[in-house]
């Protein structure tokens, strides 16, 4: 077997564990989440609430 054999397993190998550990899972669904809206464009009236009711901007 040479180099590039084991280069293109290893890049194979790399794809398959991306698509069953990452897609189609809760964190693929995390991401694709609810969008913040902005009214200014650049997100400076968008705001984090805490479970204290805290704004964190």
């Amino acid at each position: 077997m040479n180099p590039g054999d084991k280069d293109q397993i290893a890049a194979s190998l790399a794809k398959v564990m991306a698509m069953m550990c990452v897609r189609n899972t809760g964190l693929e669904a995390l991401h694709a989440g609810t969008v913040p809206a902005t009214r200014t464009g650049d997100y400076s009236d968008v705001f984090v609430l805490d479970a204290d009711g805290r704004r964190i901007p």
